[in-house]
């Protein structure tokens, strides 16, 4: 496993994960109160073997094909025994297909996911690399099982690109990365069909105005602007809400996470609705500061809480939401939290229309094998059937991870 340069943005992942983990199930009572029966059909697609060669730990969401093939990371093994990360592919028959399995200086440990080109090759990012002093991650294009790396970070130019890409229509990529830039606390940047990466932005250079660390991506609205997320800056610290204009290269902090018992901490980027509202969620944050689901409106840069996740009986509504939400065609809201549940291990959810959760899915770690998955830090994919896709971090018949398909 890599090692990397730390600051205050750059905590490991897998030490912020186990440090969560081993705080919340200290704060868990010792019986815990199970929810009603679920009448959802859920099923384990895919478990992770940890290594050779499927790897393990998938962190990111998944992409839905339009031949209904699932496309993600794991950010883990692989195909030697030295690769730390692959690309893989599920068909619809439940065969899944290592891509590509990363190695040394084309990046390692993916923990983004992948989006589409319009030839079918897939684009994505590595959040390390081995093989040279900055370990600072790449951007790679992965087609017809070769994979071309199209930029390694260098640290003025951002490093550890956590969250996806966006292509615009002239095939330029744009990401964040959660480190690095001018002020070592991220960076937004453009590459262009060329290879030549431009810094749209670097965070950091007024913490208490500008935002820092966006782990999160980009969604683009109908005028050619920006949105994403930081997970920390602000006047409160606890995070905020950017435009970029991509024109002109404006930047603008358009909303500041007050912290409890509003939100704080968005970790998962942004979707939009038909009339260009933005939803997302916290990770921490609301009344029992175990996060929150929120909507903001953009013409009056006012965020409204939709629902914040209680903590009552260790939260078995779910605490802890990581990822970002999927909307339907009712307005129905879909995610996950990494916490929580009947069995404390991550939940999905549904928000309805009228701020109502229902929780669809409780997963279960079982430390003798066979559980259905735990800790679902990616975002959901729904398909046009209102089927919905994920993966686990853990759990599954091996422990390393689960791809799960879900119908509510």
């Amino acid at each position: 496993m890599t090692s990397t340069p730390q600051n205050s943005d750059s905590v490991p992942w897998r030490l912020m994960r186990l440090a969560a983990l081993t705080l919340a199930m200290a704060l868990l009572p010792t019986l815990f109160a199970a929810l009603p029966a679920q009448g959802q059909t859920y099923a384990i697609l895919h478990s992770f073997s940890g290594g050779e060669p499927d790897g393990g730990e998938p962190m990111a969401g998944l992409l839905l094909g339009p031949t209904g093939n699932l496309f993600g990371t794991a950010s883990e093994g692989g195909g030697c025994a030295t690769c730390d990360g692959t690309v893989f592919k599920l068909d619809t028959s439940g065969t899944l297909t290592v891509l590509h399995s990363f190695e040394d200086a084309e990046g390692v440990d993916p923990q983004a996911g992948v989006i589409r080109g319009p030839s079918g090759e897939l684009y994505g990012t590595t959040y390390l690399t081995n093989g040279n002093s900055c370990q600072c991650g790449t951007v790679y294009k992965l087609y017809k099982g070769t994979l071309t790396v199209l930029h390694t970070f260098s640290g003025p130019d951002g490093s550890e690109p956590d969250a996806g890409l966006f292509r615009d229509a002239a095939g330029n990529l744009y990401g964040t990365t959660r480190i690095g830039g001018a002020f070592n606390h991220g960076t937004l940047f453009k590459l262009d069909t060329t290879g030549t990466l431009t810094v749209l932005h670097s965070f950091g250079a007024n913490v208490k105005r500008d935002g820092r660390a966006p782990y999160a991506g980009l969604v683009l609205d109908g005028s050619g602007n920006a949105y994403g997320t930081t997970f920390y800056g602000g006047p409160s610290g606890e995070g905020t809400i950017y435009k970029l204009n991509l024109a002109t290269g404006k930047y603008a902090t358009l909303y500041s996470f007050p912290g409890p018992p509003g939100g704080a901490s968005p970790a998962a980027g942004l979707i939009r609705d038909t009339a260009g509202n933005l939803y997302g969620t916290t990770y921490i944050g609301g009344n029992d500061n175990v996060g929150t689901i929120f909507k903001f409106d953009k013409r009056t840069s006012t965020v409204t809480v939709l629902y914040s996740f209680p903590w009552h009986g260790g939260g078995p509504e779910g605490a802890y939401p990581y990822g970002g939400l999927v909307r339907d065609s009712a307005g129905n809201l879909y995610g996950t939290t990494v916490m929580g549940g009947a069995y404390r291990d991550g939940t999905v959810f549904k928000l309805g229309t009228t701020n109502t959760l229902t929780v669809l899915h409780s997963f279960k770690l079982s430390t003798e094998g066979g559980g259905d998955g735990a800790f679902p830090f990616g975002s959901l994919v729904l398909d046009p059937a209102g089927n919905l896709f994920g993966t686990t971090q853990a759990g599954g018949a091996y422990g390393w991870g689960t791809i799960f398909k879900l119908t509510p």
